[in-house]
């Protein structure tokens, strides 16, 4: 078979031409090696434009599963800006794919080098997420897609509050936007999970939403939802009035509150 049952073992080519190993889902999508990576930009100046290129020389889409682009075990992907790209026939008459890449770093690179590895891992779980709630947005995004999507955002939010116990402790600014990413990339999941009808898991991610954004009615929202349909009507009764306390124009709680006193009736 062309892929493990659980894991696909790739190798990362750096641009100065170092190797790093990571191990991913094959299920899931591109973003999960872009968010493999993120601790790698802290160790590599990488450019600005970063690019991550498969074997056969396109680039590694980032919303499509890693098991539906041709990857296998052992394969290696290489990181860094496309300079150019040509294509020769090789010695058995297969067409081989060359491509150059920047070695090292501009001024602009040195200069984003020197902020703090916290807040360059900010920037990072920022951009996954916006890519994840563009997803979200976009017509024609399949859930499994869109959820592989916050899958790489949440996982790229938890690398930011990861820090070394010498360090200083982040400002209030900067935990502050920690704390309202990662509130925003749980929500996000939690409502591809409704979706999905995974109503467990979207109510542990409304949960952990809440935890670091208590007062967000859309979280308690969705976990209400959840509770519904896993059958704990009393709690989902008191989300959702707690929801319509704070927001009586909400519309989609008002809905899901009606259908509770329907079925009780």
């Amino acid at each position: 078979q062309p892929y493990p049952a659980m894991e696909l073992h790739l190798q990362l080519q750096m641009p100065e031409g170092s190797i790093e190993h990571i191990v991913v889902d094959p299920t899931r999508a591109g973003m999960a090696v872009l968010a493999k990576m993120l601790p790698l930009k802290r160790k590599y100046v990488l450019p600005e434009d970063m690019r991550i290129f498969r074997p056969d020389g396109l680039p590694l889409e980032m919303e499509v599963s890693l098991s539906s682009q041709a990857l296998s075990s052992g394969d290696t992907l290489c990181v860094g800006e496309l300079r150019a790209q040509a294509t020769r026939v090789g010695v058995g008459g297969e067409k081989v794919h060359v491509m150059e890449f920047r070695v090292g770093a501009g001024q602009e690179d040195q200069e984003s080098s020197s902020e703090g590895p916290e807040r360059r891992a900010g920037v990072d779980a920022q951009e996954l997420l916006k890519r994840a709630e563009a997803t979200l947005r976009q017509t024609g995004s399949s859930p499994t897609e869109v959820l592989a999507a916050f899958d790489a955002a949440v996982e790229a939010c938890a690398q930011t509050g990861q820090r070394d116990p010498d360090q200083e402790p982040q400002d209030s600014e900067a935990e502050a936007e920690r704390r309202c990413l990662a509130a925003r990339a749980f929500f996000g999941r939690s409502r591809v999970r409704l979706r999905l009808r995974d109503w467990h898991a979207a109510q542990q991610d409304a949960e952990q939403s809440l935890v670091f954004m208590p007062e967000s009615v859309d979280a308690m929202c969705c976990q209400g939802l959840a509770l519904k349909e896993l059958g704990e009507t009393e709690k989902a009764r008191a989300r959702l009035g707690w929801v319509l306390l704070k927001d009586p124009a909400h519309k989609v709680a008002r809905t899901a509150l009606m259908a509770l006193k329907t079925d009780t009736m």
